[in-house]
């Protein structure tokens, strides 16, 4: 398994655990070319959606696509290790994005190779280190599961 890989699943388990422990019903969702990651419920039924990055080292690539910016029940959970990811004793940085602010924190590539592509980096993403609350206070979900 690549590294790319191995820090992109072990950080959607990492972030999926976390939801977890906050009161999530949480599912990881199977695929290499997926948009979600991970579905996530809250307690009082609404639906968010996830999209988790994971770099050892920046940038965050992201593919280019306008619609992201459009999805209110949806979030980019940027999860940075710098040297950190054999610290098992040390947690990576996490930045979490509602979909509708990511135009604030990305920016086209200039390179002709990547000009399908934005990029991001810890420092634009500072506002939004550990902001779960984001997420736990998501008022704007489209979806609701109707318990029966």
């Amino acid at each position: 398994m690549s590294k790319r890989i191995a820090t992109n699943m072990a950080s959607e388990f990492y972030i999926a655990s976390v939801l977890w422990r906050l009161g999530f019903d949480v599912t990881i969702t199977l695929g290499h070319t997926k948009e979600i990651d991970i579905i996530a419920k809250r307690k009082d039924g609404k639906l968010i959606t996830i999209d988790v990055k994971a770099v050892r080292n920046p940038p965050f690539l992201l593919q280019k696509n306008e619609e992201l910016f459009k999805k209110k029940n949806h979030f980019l959970i940027f999860v940075y290790y710098g040297d950190k990811f054999s610290k098992i004793d040390e947690n990576p940085r996490i930045f979490i994005v509602p979909s509708t602010e990511l135009s604030k924190v990305v920016r086209s590539i200039t390179n002709p190779k990547f000009s399908n592509r934005w990029e991001t980096k810890p420092s634009y993403l500072k506002d939004y280190e550990n902001r779960w609350d984001l997420i736990l206070k998501n008022d704007n979900s489209d979806y609701k599961i109707k318990e029966s």
